[in-house]
């Protein structure tokens, strides 16, 4: 019975390693990559506050919908998010729409590994 716990603690970490290393790595190229597209060095900094701020609003929306159905589902709902900001971030060169895909929060937080996974 302990082995079987021990393999779940063992992937558990393998998999909270490599979406860490994602997220800082990708936190590391945001910047350089919003400044490729036209962001001044000031917009960036604002890039940066607004996915903060929304970051910080989306963990408490998740923690909050986690009670009320499922942390399960929440999680997995949450973790698409950045995916769609980097798709926006992606497809559109347009700073504005670039911008905007701040608002999903998720984009530049290599520490918190995204919103509703700590629970």
């Amino acid at each position: 019975m302990q082995n079987r716990y021990m393999k779940d603690i063992y992937l558990l970490a393998l998999v909270r390693s490599i979406r860490s290393f994602s997220f800082g790595y990708i936190a590391f190229l945001l910047p350089l990559y919003l400044k490729f597209i036209g962001f001044s060095t000031t917009l960036v900094g604002f890039y940066a506050l607004a996915a903060t701020i929304s970051s910080s609003i989306l963990v408490l929306i998740s923690g909050y919908l986690g009670d009320l159905y499922s942390r399960k589902k929440t999680l997995i709902i949450m973790s698409f998010l950045p995916a769609i900001a980097y798709i926006i971030l992606i497809i559109s060169h347009n700073i504005i729409i670039a911008f905007l895909s701040s608002m999903f929060g998720l984009s530049l937080s290599p520490m918190g590994g995204g919103a509703g996974e700590d629970r």
